[in-house]
């Protein structure tokens, strides 16, 4: 643990170093791309491959405020050319009112920036005084970047995504970072600003940063991300995006200022490029998928979802986010492990810069254990990888293991080398399918120990339908109640999706009565459904009934709810495979 420390405190100070000599630098190199920045030609944005030598994660540390006075800083600057007036006179007559913040060098007049001793201040601020909200907000509002540590830039994006109430922030997120928008480092220092910045002075950096009236940032909010796509229906979303008719409208409004102007007119240009690249290479993927399955759901139609990982792979989901594992059945965090629910659902992280701890991914833990259910979906044999994990950082070897109840389990190995794809072929049958997964941590020393995940998917997978048996039988009976039906047509609306497959009906009882009787029961009641199913759909499904009676729970069977839960009908779909 103290090796890590100092691991954390040496890429600190080099971080901070490194800032500190582009310090001089900044204001040079901004000036010259800013006056350039109407003649620089367009660079259509591109992400860029990531070789496996490469892939090693620059861990960024991980960093909180509140407000300014909550950084932990000491001594930050204002450079006097980013006040205006307005601020420039505020600050003297805030120095002029409190002599103390001169006499104790509480505040410095360097010429041209002005240094202040961050801890002195704020005690010397404290206890209410009146100028301590003019004087942090001339602060968040102007800091220079050089005196805020990198790692604030991770908490402007995420104040960006809470103000658009959008996880990726969307386009004005984007335009953060996109180094042509504004020119130079200007991105970058209204990111750090809003890192370190109070609620109420979020949208005072970004009105600054954007040069629009507050109302004109309200109608931006909804624009969707131009560069940064985590998958393809993020693509397709800003490719299919229309400017709203009332900003089409407002833009001959005299009112309308010319950075908004400036802003629509980029968002036009730079709408459709990035998102056609991604387009393209997740079209690539998604054929090379059904070369290999041809026939498999979602062929036929534009379904699915290709979506890109931390080292820019692109892996298309034929079942889109229902591929992934959405329960937590438990986790032994080992030495280190955190953050388990951040292994579930669609990947979040695959474009973002990893800090050492963060909720939106789970880690594993030296020789930690984690045990995910697939609920909606189900591991099966494809043709190709069948599993894709989501990790963050390098992959590090990790024990795999897949069970059809949570209690059996089978061994697959370990994954390992530089990918994070897994081929169940010559470990399991076809058409047998599988709900849970079991990744094991071996051992393996890194900054964050064991594993990073971001994700689970089944990448071919089958559907995966589950009913209380309440709901259509009565107590110890197999015939269904007429109160059925509408849980029925359900059923048939959800395997209709998938035109031509295998259907698998599985009955499931508690542990009330004998084994045996329960395994008729559970027998007869999947027939009874598979019937009714059989009946309605067309003959391009073939049907597999299976009693497995009291053998496989899902809960203990000590409580009636758990026994309730217990009681079930459980339907697979396999798509076909024509190969």
């Amino acid at each position: 643990m103290r090796i890590v420390i100092i691991l954390c405190i040496l890429c600190s100070w080099l971080i901070s170093c490194k800032d500190s000599e582009a310090k001089g630098k900044t204001a040079e190199v901004d000036t010259e791309e800013q006056a350039g920045i109407k003649e620089q030609p367009e660079i259509a944005f591109e992400v860029p491959e990531i070789t496996e030598e490469d892939s090693d994660e620059e861990s960024i540390e991980e960093t909180r405020s509140n407000s300014v006075f909550d950084t932990g800083e000491n001594r930050v600057y204002i450079k006097k050319e980013d006040l205006d007036k307005t601020e420039l006179a505020s600050l003297q007559q805030i120095m002029e009112g409190d002599p103390e913040l001169k006499e104790k060098a509480l505040i410095k007049d360097n010429g041209d920036e002005f240094e202040l001793n961050l801890p002195a201040l704020k005690v010397h601020l404290s206890n209410g005084h009146q100028s301590y909200k003019p004087m942090r907000d001339l602060l968040e509002q102007n800091i220079s970047p050089a005196s805020v540590s990198m790692g604030y830039e991770i908490n402007g994006r995420e104040r960006i995504r809470a103000y658009t109430n959008n996880p990726t922030g969307g386009f004005l997120e984007d335009m953060t970072e996109h180094y042509m928008y504004r020119g130079g480092r200007t991105g970058k220092t209204a990111l750090r600003r809003l890192g370190v910045a109070s609620d109420d002075n979020v949208v005072p950096i970004l009105l600054n940063y954007f040069e629009v009236s507050e109302a004109e940032l309200q109608m931006l909010k909804d624009f969707p991300n131009t560069e940064n796509h985590p998958n393809s229906a993020a693509a397709k979303r800003a490719l299919n995006f229309e400017i709203p008719k009332d900003v089409s409208e407002y833009l001959k409004d005299p009112k309308c200022t010319e950075g908004f102007k400036y802003t629509i007119d980029y968002f036009k240009k730079r709408q459709g490029k990035a998102a056609g690249k991604f387009m393209q290479k997740a079209n690539k993927a998604r054929e090379e998928f059904y070369q290999l399955n041809p026939g498999w759901y979602g062929e036929e139609e534009d379904i699915g979802i290709t979506y890109i990982d931390s080292r820019r792979k692109y892996i298309y989901l034929p079942f889109g986010e229902l591929s992934f594992a959405d329960v937590m059945i438990s986790h032994d965090t080992g030495d280190g492990g955190a953050n388990s629910e951040g292994v579930l659902g669609e990947p979040d992280m695959a474009l973002e810069n990893f800090r050492l701890q963060d909720p939106r991914i789970g880690n594993l833990g030296l020789n930690g254990v984690l045990t995910l259910e697939f609920t909606n979906n189900a591991l099966t044999d494809v043709n190709g990888p069948d599993l894709y994990v989501f990790e963050m950082g390098k992959i590090e070897p990790t024990r795999l293991e897949i069970s059809k109840d949570g209690v059996n389990w089978l061994d697959i190995g370990q994954i390992e080398g530089g990918t994070a794809m897994v081929d169940l072929a010559g470990f399991v049958k076809p058409g047998e399918t599988y709900n849970y997964v079991r990744l094991t941590d071996l051992d393996t020393f890194s900054v964050v120990p064991g594993a990073d995940v971001d994700a689970v998917a089944a990448i071919g997978g089958a559907l995966r339908l589950n009913i209380d048996s309440a709901v259509l039988f009565d107590t110890g009976e197999y015939k269904l109640k007429g109160s059925a039906t509408s849980e029925l047509e359900r059923l048939l609306d959800a395997i209709k999706e998938i035109p031509e497959g295998t259907v698998i009906v599985e009955g499931h009882t508690d542990n009330v009565g004998s084994p045996q009787s329960n395994l008729i029961l559970s027998k007869n009641r999947a027939q009874e459904v598979a019937g009714y199913l059989q009946e309605n759909l067309s003959n391009t499904y073939k049907f597999t009934v299976k009693g497995l009676g009291e053998s496989q729970p899902v809960a203990p069977n000590d409580t009636d709810e758990n026994k309730q839960k217990n009681r079930r009908v459980e339907i697979l779909v396999l798509p076909s495979n024509k190969h």
